[in-house]
């Protein structure tokens, strides 16, 4: 099984189930912003009625505004989730995808979550990283841990989603000739752009 595949069945699952209210965290990688990108755009499709997205980088939430999400945060600003679960008259989310690697969002994404939900981990946390068992405990939380995506599959389901007129444009903010491939790796390695382009 690989990434794509098993973050699609996770949340389309997940998504028929409750119509859900999704928490994305994403910080640093910009292999997470592609992957997050992907998820935004399929939980739209699935129907998700709240879209959550908490990152560092403006530009990254403004990406994530443009493919769907109902609202982001900027912790570094002091935004905070429950300011926005209050604004939206949520009290938990059914959904939770961790892909910023940080202990600190990983807490907030626990305390955050309804009774029963479930959180898929693609961000890699830190081995001494500590967490409350008696919270998910206690929530009955479902943790799964993703690596890996099936290639074909992801393609087909991509084919049927451009087909019924997904727009993927947003996604794509730097186009470079192939000449000038450093200045794609800088502009990644700045953490300020989403999937960069290189014409052959």
């Amino acid at each position: 099984m690989k990434q794509h595949q098993l973050w699609t069945r996770l949340v389309t699952q997940l998504i028929r189930l409750f119509r859900s209210r999704l928490l994305v965290k994403m910080y640093l990688l910009q292999e997470q912003v592609l992957s997050v990108a992907w998820l935004l755009l399929y939980a739209v499709f699935a129907g998700a009625r709240y879209i959550v997205v908490s990152d560092l980088s403006d530009s990254r939430l403004e990406i994530a505004k443009k493919m769907g999400a109902t609202r982001t945060i900027n912790p570094s600003k002091g935004e905070k989730v429950k300011e926005t679960m209050d604004s939206l008259g949520i009290v938990g989310f059914d959904i939770g995808l961790e892909m910023s690697g940080s202990p600190k969002a990983f807490e907030e994404m626990i305390d955050n979550m309804y009774n029963g939900s479930k959180i898929a981990l693609l961000g890699i946390l830190p081995n001494e990283t500590k967490v409350e068992w008696d919270k998910i405990i206690f929530k009955a939380l479902q943790i799964k841990g993703i690596y890996g995506r099936e290639m074909f599959e992801t393609w087909y389901k991509m084919e049927q989603m451009l087909i019924s007129g997904l727009d993927l444009s947003p996604v794509i903010t730097h186009r470079f000739p192939v000449d000038d491939f450093q200045k794609g790796f800088d502009v990644m390695e700045r953490r300020d752009s989403g999937k960069v382009i290189l014409a052959w």
